[in-house]
């Protein structure tokens, strides 16, 4: 994403900020899963969508690199190689920074890094990625929180190449402390419908 030039972090928006964070950005139309509702219908929420533009990006807002969704099974084969507790994500959202003493975000991205905690529970049923969560009570860093719904999980692949795991989808607590849960891209649901759209591992 380009960066307003006259914007840094901690930096209140003004009118003379005209670009990204505090303004800008590129519009596109929004498709949802069609069978998503709205409604956290665990385990399959069917969360994951695509965005369309009505211009392709310029280079320089991506770097010229996009990541790759993962192929069919591949957070299983990944678990059952190297175990769950070895096994990191990159978390990327746009969400709150802070949630006590009072909310807080900016328009800003985000990263921060996880590890698997489950695949294969009740709230994940082969649909989601429990990973940890660790914002300290809604005021530290780390973890993801309200607002970063929709923001990629990657996974760094043995050669160095990131691909798309997930897609953040929700929390369950109001601190957005303990676990958070992605809706996977490497099953069929997810692969099925981009492939609608082109988009193929």
């Amino acid at each position: 994403m380009l960066v307003d030039p006259s914007w840094s972090p901690g930096t209140p928006c003004s009118r003379n900020i005209k670009g990204y964070p505090c303004g800008g950005g590129f519009k596109g139309t929004p498709q949802a899963h069609p069978d998503w509702t709205g409604f956290l219908t665990i385990p399959n929420t069917h969360d994951i969508g695509v965005v369309t533009f009505k211009r392709p990006l310029p280079t320089e807002a991506t770097s010229g690199q996009y990541g790759r969704v993962a192929p069919q099974g591949y957070l299983d084969a990944l678990a059952a190689r190297r175990g769950l507790q070895e096994v990191e994500f990159t978390v990327v959202g746009y969400g709150l920074q802070l949630v006590k003493p009072v909310l807080e975000g900016e328009r800003t991205r985000y990263l921060g890094t996880v590890s698997l905690v489950n695949l294969g529970s009740a709230l994940t049923d082969g649909y989601n990625i429990q990973y940890s969560n660790s914002p300290g009570e809604g005021v530290g860093p780390g973890g993801t929180c309200f607002g970063d719904s929709g923001g990629p999980v990657l996974h760094r692949t043995d050669n160095g190449r990131e691909v798309i795991v997930g897609v953040n989808s929700f929390v369950l607590n109001a601190n957005c402390k303990g676990s958070a849960f992605a809706y996977r891209t490497d099953i069929s649901d997810s692969l099925n419908f981009l492939a609608g759209f082109g988009i193929k591992p």
